[in-house]
């Protein structure tokens, strides 16, 4: 809700970093609609704002929007101050397609660090510089998969469609990864 989001936020100021992944409904940020935003703002300190996650249905359209989530306008206008202030860095993985999808929302996130950059700029021809990769090397972790969650071929769903029991899960986590690997890459 929207008072939970606003304690979210000036935890975030207080903390001066946010990390943050735009979740989309399609690999085009250009054209996507956000699903939903992932924020850590702490180690272990991670939620998922869940924008617009429809019911499962059997045609392609799927169902109507799931009741529990506060609207995509609501969200932007607690989190704009937020992502434009210049005294919190936001970090994220990839931050070109979140960066484009909240620009085309009128939002212009600043300042940033993206730690698949740091991650290329300190090992380029080493490893592989995508968030699991990244996050088997330096945290000994796995996350849980996208392809698992979305699954593939014909079975495929877009991201408004998984559950929010598990997108909630997902995208949490994705949001603490990259925390947790800024801390180690960025010094």
């Amino acid at each position: 809700d929207i008072a939970t989001l606003q304690q979210w936020v000036a935890l975030a100021r207080e903390t001066g970093t946010l990390a943050l992944n735009a979740l989309l409904n399609s690999n085009d940020p250009m054209q996507a609609e956000l699903c939903g935003i992932s924020i850590a703002i702490a180690p272990g300190r991670a939620a998922y704002i869940p924008l617009a996650h429809k019911e499962r249905a059997e045609d392609l359209w799927g169902g109507g929007r799931l009741d529990g989530q506060i609207t995509e306008k609501e969200a932007l206008e607690v989190l704009r101050p937020l992502l434009e202030d210049r005294s919190v860095i936001k970090v994220a993985h990839n931050l070109k397609q979140d960066w484009l999808a909240l620009y085309r929302r009128g939002i212009e996130v600043a300042p940033f660090d993206d730690i698949m950059l740091i991650s290329y700029v300190l090992a380029a021809g080493v490893n592989a510089h995508d968030l699991e990769s990244l996050a088997d090397k330096w945290l000994s972790h796995a996350p849980m998969s996208f392809k698992d969650l979305v699954g593939s071929g014909k079975a495929k769903i877009t991201f408004d469609m998984v559950d929010l029991e598990h997108s909630t899960s997902f995208a949490a986590e994705h949001a603490d990864i990259v925390l947790r690997l800024w801390e180690i890459l960025k010094p």
